[in-house]
């Protein structure tokens, strides 16, 4: 035994060394990595607002009267007749015998009080000035 030859192991290979293009190309992927998952985030984020929009002129427009079936038609409430009746005040007009609407009517203070006494019908008058201010 006095002539065994001890084997040493090879040496240990070394990593490759990197260079700073290597890095520099791996930093890039990141942020690119980084970007298009900033950009998944703020596309999500924008889908949910539009949808909350939706979902909240949706309501309006319930609210409104309108009401949109499956189709996405627009089906409206009866105007209510003391409405109708505000709006003729404000609109018919009459000419030769003839009525018509005139957006362009001019209001007399006789209008004003028919007016009055319609929403009068639905809403009492206030019996004295309520106000913090006076």
């Amino acid at each position: 035994m006095e002539n065994a030859v001890i084997e040493t192991a090879p040496p240990v290979s070394q990593a490759p060394q990197r260079t700073a293009e290597d890095i520099r190309a791996q930093e890039l992927r990141e942020s690119r990595d980084i970007l298009c998952a900033a950009v998944i985030r703020h596309t999500s984020i924008q889908i949910e607002s539009a949808q909350i929009q939706k979902k909240t002129l949706l309501r309006i427009m319930r609210s409104l009267g309108g009401i949109h079936d499956a189709r996405g038609c627009s089906k409206s409430r009866p105007i209510p007749q003391a409405v109708q009746r505000i709006h003729d005040l404000l609109y018919l007009d009459m000419k030769n015998g003839r009525e018509f609407y005139n957006p362009s009517k001019e209001r007399d203070s006789e209008t004003i009080t028919m007016i009055e006494q319609v929403v009068a019908e639905f809403i009492p008058m206030p019996t004295s000035i309520q106000s913090d201010d006076l």
